[in-house]
């Protein structure tokens, strides 16, 4: 076999081997880049659901819970795209355009926002900070009218200003209750002053009266029992009363 010949054998040998390599580098390479956009799209559309599975309806307004249903399914969306055989991301999909129908029927009014205890406000407070970057990373991209997060964040703001004061409410009720006076005292005189600080157009003007009557009421009752400084609902609820300046700067 003449040299030449062989030499050209050769180069093209080589050349085919080189040309495997890179085919299968790519295809390597494509396979990662595949599944690291899977895992970034499962995971932030399992942020979302678990945010809204986890907050209580009353600080979900329709049309927020409406943009994040919508946000999930895209991505589920394009995971089904991307992973056509995964039966499980079928399932979610399908979930996903089930909720949004119902949400869109939906004509039921939100509950009251309420707290139970200093450690469900705790997590409230920390799943609506949540919510919060969520809507302004949607706005920050555009994907959301700025206009509309500033109103969907100071909604969530409200409501949960609203919360906190039924629950001081809450615990002066069952203070009074309880005939421990000072922290009934205490408490009334405390959710007087955050409705007094968000009485725009006279919105609690009446709730304020009828809190200053139970307040004189108390005025005059005996207050020979100690007050309760040992008290955990108090105490808890004090701490994130502390911390609510620093939220409403960040966030609001």
């Amino acid at each position: 076999m003449p040299t030449e010949l062989i030499a050209m054998i050769s180069v093209l040998g080589i050349g085919v081997v080189l040309g495997l390599i890179w085919y299968g580098h790519n295809k390597e390479k494509e396979r990662a880049q595949k599944a690291l956009l899977v895992a970034s799209l499962s995971e932030r559309a399992h942020r979302l659901q678990r945010l809204l599975d986890m907050l209580p309806d009353a600080y979900v307004e329709k049309d927020v819970r409406l943009l994040l249903l919508t946000q999930v399914k895209m991505r589920m969306e394009k995971l089904t795209e991307l992973a056509p055989s995964n039966e499980k991301f079928k399932r979610n999909l399908d979930s996903l355009t089930a909720q949004i129908s119902e949400t869109q029927s939906s004509s039921a009014k939100p509950p009251i926002p309420q707290l139970k205890s200093p450690e469900e406000a705790k997590e409230t407070k920390n799943l609506l900070q949540d919510l919060s970057k969520i809507l302004e990373s949607l706005a920050a991209s555009k994907a959301l009218p700025v206009s509309s997060a500033k109103k969907y964040l100071a909604n969530i703001h409200q409501l949960y200003i609203e919360a906190n004061i039924n629950y001081s409410i809450q615990i002066a009720d069952q203070s009074r209750r309880d005939n421990k006076t000072k922290l009934a005292t205490h408490q009334y005189q405390k959710a007087i002053t955050e409705l007094s600080k968000h009485n725009q157009n006279n919105k609690h003007t009446e709730k304020i009266s009828q809190l200053k009557e139970i307040l004189k009421s108390l005025t005059g009752a005996d207050e020979e029992e100690e007050e309760a400084k040992g008290d955990e609902l108090s105490k808890g609820i004090k701490n994130l009363s502390d911390e609510d300046d620093s939220w409403k700067k960040k966030y609001f």
